[in-house]
C-alpha cells in the first residue's frame, strides 16, 4: 500500500523488517526493488530484483522491473533481454507491450514505440500513461492531430491531474 500512495521510504522500512522475520518471503524483494528504483538506488533496486528471480524464476513482475530499471540506466540491451525472458513467461503480459514502448520511446524509435503502445492500449484502454505516450509519440512524428485526441484522452481519464493537463 506504501508503494502505490509513492511513500517509498516507509514502505522500504516496513519491507525490510519484513525480510528480517522471514527471509525471502515472496515479493518482499521484489518490492524492495521496485521502491528502491523509485528513488533511483539503482545499485540496491538490481539487487532486490535479482534476488526475488533467484527465489522465484518465474516471477514475471521481476523480469518485467528489471527490465524497466535498465530503461532508466539507459542500457536497452539488457532491458530487451530481460523483457524477453517475461515474454516467455507470459507472452500476452500487457506490461510487456507498455515497457518495450517505453524502450523504443527511450531511443527514439517512434514508430517501433507507437506500435508496441498500440499493443497496450488494446489490453489496458484506461492506462493514462500508455494514451499520454502514444501522444507524445504523435507530436514526435509531427501528427499534431492524433496527438491532441490523444492528448485530450489522457486528460479526460484524469482531468484533476495538472501534470497532463500542463503538458498538452
Amino acid at each position: 500500500i506504501k508503494i502505490r500512495l509513492k511513500k517509498y521510504h516507509e514502505a522500504i522500512e516496513i519491507l525490510e523488517k519484513s525480510n528480517k522475520i522471514k527471509k525471502n518471503f515472496e515479493h518482499t524483494n521484489l518490492l524492495l526493488g521496485i521502491a528502491y528504483t523509485q528513488l533511483k538506488n539503482f545499485v540496491k533496486a538490481l539487487n532486490f530484483l535479482k534476488k526475488e528471480l533467484q527465489n522465484y524464476p518465474n516471477k514475471i513482475d521481476a523480469y518485467i522491473n528489471l527490465s524497466n530499471l535498465y530503461i532508466e540506466l539507459k542500457d536497452f540491451k539488457l532491458s530487451e533481454y530481460y523483457l524477453t525472458k517475461a515474454k516467455e513467461i507470459d507472452p500476452i503480459h500487457p506490461m510487456i507491450y507498455e515497457i518495450k514502448g517505453l524502450n523504443l520511446l527511450r531511443q527514439q524509435k517512434y514508430s517501433a514505440a507507437l506500435s508496441s503502445y498500440e499493443l497496450a492500449i488494446q489490453h489496458k484502454p484506461k492506462s493514462i500513461e500508455v494514451i499520454f505516450n502514444i501522444a507524445k509519440i504523435h507530436e514526435k512524428l509531427f501528427k499534431y492531430s492524433e496527438a491532441k485526441t490523444y492528448y485530450l484522452r489522457a486528460i479526460n481519464l484524469a482531468p484533476n491531474n495538472g501534470f497532463y493537463s500542463n503538458e498538452y
